[in-house]
Order: structure tokens, then sequence, then C-alpha cells
């Protein structure tokens, strides 16, 4: 798990500076679709946390880390 938030980390600061450095190339497509993914992933964790019945904290806890 803490393997996998440092890679999602990785691959949302090196979007950031692509589309920074390139404004004007691919950098807002990449940016955004990093953004989508990651919003994906929280949804998942969202609706995988109601499944098994956790408190609101500990979903928000857990889609806050990401």
């Amino acid at each position: 798990m803490a393997f996998e938030e440092v890679l999602d980390s990785r691959v949302l600061s090196k979007a950031q500076d692509i589309r920074k450095k390139k404004p004007f190339g691919p950098g807002p497509l990449i940016g955004f679709l990093v953004s989508k993914e990651t919003e994906v992933k929280n949804l998942l964790a969202i609706v995988r946390s109601t499944d098994v019945d956790l408190s609101r904290d500990e979903v928000r806890e857990s889609v806050m880390r990401k």
C-alpha cells in the first residue's frame, strides 16, 4: 500500500511537471488524464469502503492520502 501511494504521488508530480513545461503540447492532456485517474481511484475507494461499512472518517482519511 505504501509503495502504491509513493508511485501515485510520483506520477502526479511528474504529470504536473510536464504540464508546466509544455503548456501547448501534451502537457494539458497528461495532466487531465492523471487527474481523472486519481478521481476514479478515489471513487473506487469510497464505493469499496461503503461495502465493508467503514466510518466516514476512515473513508475521508483514505481518500485524503491519495
